[in-house]
């Protein structure tokens, strides 16, 4: 009788329990961390889209066709390993730092630039960051060129050269040939040539 007793008392207590929400045991919190892709090596690097400070959004076009074309460059150079334009887009006026986007993209340098364009004269200025340290590795200051297709040209063969110095990059021969080669020559018409064509006049404010 006792038994019976005591496992009639005993049931009743186990389901309450069951039922009280107190001892339901809280379902774990879906992970918050961002995507980490596997990292490409110590020669890996993302060019970032450019950002445009013309004051005429329309500039957006020119810009975007220097960006396309200085990652075109990077791309003649094997040891390097660079990712895609498509991947890159996304992070246009992204607010992220440079480390998360590296982490995101499993590379170790990011190439971050700005185009201004005024009547005849086009302002770059471009930055290569170790995003392992967080630290400038190499810098075009803005200087002023004319806006020409060879002047582009220039500036984008200056920072493809200079990126491949700075990661201690050996070219070979035909490497050279391809990065010294205007698009026109290569596969296709120049994209700022393009833009020197369609784009307005502005003048700085």
């Amino acid at each position: 009788v006792i038994v019976v007793v005591g496992l009639g008392v005993w049931r009743p207590w186990r389901n309450s329990n069951a039922l009280n929400p107190a001892h339901v045991p809280a379902a774990p919190a879906p992970s918050q961390a961002a995507a980490v892709a596997p990292a490409l090596g110590p020669k890996s690097i993302a060019v970032l889209p450019f950002g445009n400070l013309s004051p005429d959004k329309d500039n957006e076009y020119f810009t975007d066709g220097i960006h396309e074309d200085v990652l075109g460059q990077l791309l003649n150079i094997r040891e390097l390993h660079v990712i895609s334009r498509t991947s890159v887009m996304s992070y246009r006026g992204t607010a992220k730092r440079v480390g998360e986007i590296a982490r995101e993209l499993g590379v170790a340098f990011i190439l971050e630039g700005t185009v201004r364009r005024a009547n005849s004269v086009v302002r770059v200025s471009a930055q290569l960051i170790d995003a392992r340290t967080d630290t400038p590795v190499w810098s075009m200051p803005p200087i002023d060129r004319e806006l020409t297709t060879a002047a582009i040209f220039k500036i984008q063969l200056e920072i493809a050269q200079s990126i491949a110095g700075a990661l201690r990059t050996k070219l070979s021969p035909q490497e050279r040939k391809l990065l010294e080669q205007r698009p026109t020559e290569i596969w296709r018409p120049t994209m700022p040539t393009c833009a020197v064509a369609r784009c307005r006049p502005l003048a700085f404010p």
